[in-house]
């Protein structure tokens, strides 16, 4: 075995590597054996680089990463063997990994040296001269790449080719590896992010993993907020970086001085009239609700008694506009009193408990998380015309949701109420409500 495999690791890749290493060590530390089982999404997270935000999927990249780094292992003899243990879910596997424990922890060692040392290094200049700009990496969700190019059009009128200003997807020529493009040659030499914050890049999860990458390095971020504020999307991006608002001009003249004054360029950043109308014209389409949707809420009866019932919920949005949507996220706020299942963990719905809503569990429904074949199943109730039904009873229905009431529970029911949040593409939220006591028939 080559020992100096570990100095040809990227940094993210070293650091998997040594991600995966902590935990056999820790589990070798205390083994009767020279086998050891870990998880390969395990509940602690060590480095928020790998995993700069929870969703569906940057679960599963995670997972995947960690799969990766034990082939890698035992391709370098690291590890003897290893075998999969598959749990109920892909997120609850585990894997059972043979190895020595003395030549292990010489191998760990080595790679706790080599992250110290590259850590004490300064960042080479490349020779081209292309790669010598400062590179501005725009990270946002897809439905909204209007608003980043926005961005890069503002900065590149003001100094040319003095930076380099990436936009993924839209700056990865045809045919390139766009992972090796993005995350090599962009990324990494990132001198800077400006990160576009809204509920569609918040459930993405990108944007975490974007500018955690970034911000591991030591380098600045810019975080712009469109239809949520700094606290709604949370940390960890909260904690790193004091955000502005994407559609108000001063707060985004403010982050673009900011950022070229950090890299040492002068530019007048006030907006000439045609970009204040091009701001507008996409504020309006960004910020403002969608009109072009319906949401519908409605109970269904599965079984009743005289002393409890039991019923499903059903929210349904319906496309009145012209066009297919590309992208919808829901939060449900429902009662946890009532609601039968607390925790939900599904690749294309999460649960959470609001700290400003005693009482209430927060379902968050993203339909780009669905897994591909659903996503292929249901995509056609996003066309003009139709209805997609989120939550619902029956074959057409995504996501079934069950809640009871009883004898003992019905006194509380005018104590609470239903409501939720649509986001269309990227856009402000159409906001409903409902009296709890409206969806059930005791």
């Amino acid at each position: 075995m080559n020992d100096n495999w570990a100095k040809k690791l990227e940094g993210y890749n070293l650091l998997a590597i040594y991600d995966v290493m902590l935990d056999i060590s820790q589990e070798l530390n205390i083994a009767v054996d020279d086998f050891v089982v870990i998880p390969l999404l395990p509940p602690v997270i060590k480095f928020r680089q790998l995993f700069p935000g929870d969703s569906s999927e940057m679960r599963d990249r995670y997972y995947n990463t960690r799969l990766k780094a034990i082939k890698y292992l035992h391709k370098q003899g690291v590890i003897k063997e290893y075998d999969l243990i598959e749990g109920v879910d892909s997120w609850e596997n585990e894997i059972k990994v043979i190895s020595n424990k003395d030549s292990f922890e010489k191998h760990i060692k080595q790679i706790k040296e080599e992250l110290e040392s590259r850590k004490k290094e300064k960042p080479s200049v490349g020779k081209d001269s292309l790669q010598q700009r400062p590179v501005v990496f725009i990270s946002y969700a897809n439905v909204e790449l209007a608003l980043a190019d926005f961005i890069k059009q503002i900065l590149m009128k003001r100094v040319g080719e003095s930076i380099d200003v990436f936009v993924a997807s839209r700056d990865i020529p045809p045919g390139d590896d766009w992972q090796r493009t993005m995350m090599e040659n962009k990324l990494k030499n990132a001198s800077a992010i400006i990160t576009i914050c809204s509920l569609a890049s918040k459930q993405s999860g990108w944007a975490w993993w974007e500018t955690g990458s970034v911000w591991a390095k030591g380098n600045s971020v810019y975080p712009l907020y469109t239809n949520i504020s700094m606290n709604e999307f949370g940390p960890p991006l909260s904690l790193v970086a004091q955000g502005k608002c994407y559609f108000i001009k001063e707060d985004l003249k403010e982050t673009l001085s900011a950022l070229f004054k950090q890299l040492g360029l002068k530019a007048d950043f006030a907006l000439n009239l045609e970009e204040e109308g091009q701001l507008e014209k996409i504020k309006k389409e960004y910020s403002g609700a969608h009109t072009s949707a319906s949401v519908e809420i409605k109970y269904k009866a599965r079984k009743t008694t005289g002393t409890f019932h039991e019923y499903s919920l059903g929210l349904i949005v319906e496309n009145k506009s012209t066009k297919a949507f590309k992208e919808i996220v829901c939060e449900l706020f429902f009662p946890s009193l009532y609601i039968r299942d607390k925790i939900w963990n599904l690749p294309h719905v999460h649960s959470i408990t609001p700290k400003d809503h005693y009482g209430y569990l927060c379902l968050i429904f993203d339909f780009n998380g669905l897994k591909e074949y659903a996503n292929q199943k249901y995509r056609k109730y996003l066309l003009p015309g139709q209805k997609l039904m989120i939550f619902g009873d029956g074959e057409e229905a995504i996501t079934p949701l069950t809640y009871e009431v009883d004898d003992v529970r019905y006194e509380k029911i005018k104590d609470y109420k239903v409501w939720w949040k649509v986001y269309i593409d990227g856009g402000a939220p159409i906001e409903g409500s409902i009296r709890f006591e409206e969806l059930q028939q005791f």
